[in-house]
């Protein structure tokens, strides 16, 4: 949480913080510059990619549910022997 005892660990933490920021930035910054750059495949890209929401969402549940029975299961497997 970005305790730090010593200078060096103080350090550390600005370090990883300013990592984390620069990734979050360059990745917020490359899709803009994407679109800017190939403002032609760009438009062919949003306009071709149609999105289901009930099928997003239908996905997304039938994947948490498998990875919760999965964990389940191992969890109940590993107590088990």
């Amino acid at each position: 949480m970005g305790y730090s005892l010593t200078p060096k660990d103080k350090a550390f933490n600005v370090l990883n913080y300013l990592i984390y920021f620069l990734i979050f930035w360059f990745s917020l910054v490359c899709c803009f510059l994407s679109y800017y750059f190939n403002k032609k495949l760009a438009k062919y890209v949003l306009d071709n990619w149609k999105t289901s929401i009930t099928g997003l969402l239908t996905f997304s549940l039938t994947n948490a549910g498998r990875l919760f029975v999965t964990g389940a299961l191992h969890s109940l497997l590993r107590n088990y022997s």
